[in-house]
């Protein structure tokens, strides 16, 4: 049987197995996103929760793995100073340039399409960033220093930035627009899926920059 993140070895003989399989990936998600966002709730907590939830997306989905929450709560256990020190700087660039495309979204004139081209660029950069920094974070190893995994992204951003940054700026668009029409869906699994998705791009294009994921 293989979920919509990656094969469970586990379950493999018959349909109820099939059944019991499906449940446990919708009940993973819904408790992997619940802990998502209670967790993103401060500043400082949510480069460390979206980086854990990735090693624990990421895990599954190369094995299968059935304990989904206890990989995660590892996963915030280790280094969690580290984690959020050297993704925290992403997020903030991907929070001021949503700020600035909404903000002057509104406004008309040639200052406004500057400030608007300038917020969507800083916006591009900061999720290009975050997904290939909570990429390197989970397959670098932990002695890494994060200038090196900046130095890192840069590389596979301007090796990839044509095929891969309009993919995190779509995936992205389309979570917040699904999420601002049915909120529900925000607590229930939008987070969750929007991470899977920029890892599936972010794997795809650290791999056409000839990294070893």
């Amino acid at each position: 049987m293989t979920s919509i993140l990656g094969a469970n070895p586990a379950f493999e003989k018959g349909a109820r197995h099939t059944i019991a399989n499906g449940l446990a990936t919708v009940l993973n998600i819904i408790a992997l996103t619940v802990c998502l966002v209670v967790f993103s709730l401060t500043v400082v907590g949510l480069p460390l929760a979206w980086s854990a939830a990735w090693t624990a997306l990421y895990d599954w989905r190369r094995g299968g793995e059935t304990r989904v929450m206890g990989t995660f709560w590892r996963a915030v256990a280790t280094q969690p100073i580290r984690r959020t020190v050297i993704a925290g700087p992403a997020f903030l660039m991907t929070a001021i340039g949503a700020a600035e495309v909404s903000y002057f979204l509104h406004y008309r004139g040639p200052i406004a399409v500057v400030c608007l081209t300038t917020g969507l660029i800083t916006l591009a950069a900061g999720l290009s960033f975050a997904a290939y920094l909570l990429l390197l974070l989970t397959v670098a190893s932990p002695e890494e220093k994060g200038r090196e995994l900046w130095r890192c992204a840069a590389a596979i951003i301007g090796r990839t930035s044509l095929t891969t940054t309009p993919a995190f700026l779509a995936q992205a668009a389309v979570a917040g627009f699904i999420s601002y029409t049915d909120p529900g869906v925000l607590v229930v699994a939008m987070p969750v899926l929007l991470l899977w998705a920029w890892m599936r791009t972010a794997l795809w294009g650290a791999r056409r920059a000839g990294l070893g994921v």
